[in-house]
């Protein structure tokens, strides 16, 4: 925050088994006081809905000042029902995978081998719809246009991650920053 970057990814691996994302609130209160920013993101896609949450990551805006703005790609780690059988089979196990405690520090095979897995295939599905968005967007460029960048990498998370506006309105938004 302090370096006002235009792109903040945030994996929260937190054993967070409710998904009430304290978290991301001590984190987002922490930039409003120490920094005066302000982070908007509507996590809604993330909450549980009979142990299984509708995505894996969201995109909020955050408001640095009065005119900058950067994207924060929020990732938690969840089950959405897409894994594969050996992610799921390990979840059916353990109830509070993939929010288990960390206080056991001695992970056994199964354990490590469910949390990387479950990590690859997050990274693996959230990245490749943003590399299939640049793709897409990258064929439609005019002849003479220059590449995306950092700007049109923003965009294309922020197209697939970010709810659509008018919705019922976002529970996670903090009042905007004032002066110091």
């Amino acid at each position: 925050m302090r370096r006002r970057c235009r792109l903040v990814v945030c994996v929260d691996t937190s054993a967070d088994k409710l998904h009430e994302f304290g978290d991301l609130g001590r984190a987002v209160r922490k930039c409003q006081t120490d920094f005066n920013v302000a982070i908007e993101i509507d996590v809604r896609r993330l909450q549980q809905l009979d142990a299984r949450t509708e995505a894996y990551c969201v995109a909020g805006t955050i408001h640095y000042d009065g005119k900058r703005k950067g994207t924060l790609l929020y990732i938690k780690p969840s089950l959405t029902g897409r894994e594969e059988v050996g992610i799921y089979n390990y979840a059916r196990t353990h109830p509070d995978f993939p929010h288990q405690s960390t206080v056991d520090q001695w992970f056994d095979e199964a354990q490590f081998e469910s949390y990387r897995a479950l990590g690859r295939h997050i990274g693996g599905t959230v990245f490749s719809a943003v590399e299939a968005r640049l793709s897409a967007h990258a064929l439609l460029r005019t002849p003479g246009e220059k590449p995306g960048g950092i700007d049109a990498l923003c965009e294309a998370i922020e197209d697939l991650y970010m709810p659509a506006p008018g919705g019922a309105g976002p529970p996670f938004i903090p009042a905007p920053p004032t002066p110091c």
